[in-house]
């Protein structure tokens, strides 16, 4: 018995000659044509050498963006492990099956929607100029970092991480990400902070988004910025006063001044945020710095035996109103600031005042410098010290 359609006529078997025939014709009819033309282009298949453009990579045939992972972009024909999952991040795209030592492929971002390669700042292009570790009361995202591009052009910060250390304590990692390239203008002070939510961060106007951000308080500490392996630029940092910023002087905004805790000062710029500090904006001159003629420079500052107390009024007729005074010589060979001093007074217990002025108070060598409180020209004084 037969089975089958017995209307339809049974083909004969080929011989082999025939069928080698026939497997050359298929094979022909599905080569690609030789003058077909290849863009390398989001989507599109690789050119014949294996490259894409706009910082794309060649994966499973197919151009595909290195950003993101997961599903591919709406309009890209690959599935979605070849577009993002394992094999556009995991092992193929930098693990074992990438060769372990070979770098993997250099990152790309979203340009107005268009993929270009990340521009990674080299070292010392990023100074971490200044850091907001301790807010007042709870932190609750209000923490903020503040870099300042100074490598004269514009860079990504897609990629970056941000690692945050002090002694006794595990470090901590935070990775800047996003399919968005995170461009950071030349010269520009972009402040990294955990929320972008004013309300929510009290207040602050921030650039780039960090979930997680928790810095380490009440102690000195260190920032790193890094990109892989590469560090940009590592920032040590002394301990912060709750509510307020430490800011990194302004004369010092290089990525090897920063290494020393001693050229960061306390910020004292307020309402910008609920603190003190200027994120965003160029820092406040630290205590040993003054503007002479509206142009910055390092105070003048005196040495040890330089100033000399020579005189005195502690106790005026009558109430004393800040009409108290005390009197010092300038013993230095040349002049002196007066900026950044402080005055301790103690008997049973210590008082002290701050000499405060963004404008350089220069006292010139062999001179006398009158300090008074609001009251001191009562007795023929120019006030100061408080």
């Amino acid at each position: 018995m037969a089975i089958g359609n017995r209307d339809r006529p049974l083909r004969p078997t080929p011989t082999r000659a025939a069928a080698a025939l026939l497997v050359a014709a298929i094979a022909a009819a599905c080569a690609p044509e030789q003058d077909a033309t290849y863009t390398g282009g989001l989507g599109e298949p690789c050119n014949p050498d294996g490259s894409c453009v706009r910082g794309l990579i060649c994966i499973a045939g197919f151009c595909r963006p290195t950003y993101g992972g997961g599903d591919p972009l709406v309009g890209d024909p690959g599935p979605g492990d070849d577009s993002g999952g394992d094999n556009n991040g995991g092992d193929n795209n930098g693990g074992d099956n990438n060769g372990g030592d070979e770098p993997p492929p250099p990152l790309t971002c979203l340009d107005g929607g268009v993929p270009r390669p990340v521009v990674v700042p080299a070292a010392a292009e990023l100074v971490v100029s200044e850091a907001f570790p301790d807010p007042a009361g709870a932190d609750d995202d209000q923490e903020w970092v503040e870099v300042y591009v100074a490598g004269g052009r514009a860079v990504d910060l897609n990629g970056l991480t941000l690692v945050n250390s002090r002694s006794g304590s595990t470090p901590r990692s935070f990775a800047l990400t996003g399919a968005d390239c995170l461009r950071a203008a030349a010269g520009a002070y972009v402040v990294v902070a955990a929320s972008l939510d004013p309300g929510v961060n009290g207040g602050l106007s921030a650039d780039v988004a960090l979930p997680g951000l928790s810095l380490f308080n009440g102690a000195a500490m260190e920032l790193e910025l890094r990109a892989g392996a590469l560090l940009i630029d590592r920032a040590a940092l002394p301990a912060a006063t709750s509510g307020v910023s430490v800011s990194l002087d302004p004369l010092q905004l290089d990525a090897a001044a920063n290494d020393q805790a001693s050229v960061f000062c306390a910020g004292t710029t307020t309402g910008l945020f609920a603190g003190a500090g200027t994120p965003g904006a160029a820092n406040d001159l630290c205590p040993w710095s003054c503007l002479e003629g509206g142009t910055p420079r390092a105070a003048l500052r005196p040495a040890a035996g330089e100033l000399v107390i020579t005189e005195l009024l502690a106790d005026p007729s009558g109430t004393d109103a800040g009409r108290d005074w005390f009197e010092v010589y300038v013993a230095a060979g040349s002049a002196r600031d007066l900026n950044g001093l402080e005055i301790v007074n103690q008997a049973g217990s210590t008082r002290r005042w701050s000499v405060t002025s963004d404008a350089c108070l220069t006292v010139s060598s062999g001179t006398y410098a009158v300090f008074a409180g609001p009251g001191g020209r009562a007795e023929g004084g120019t006030p100061g010290g408080g």
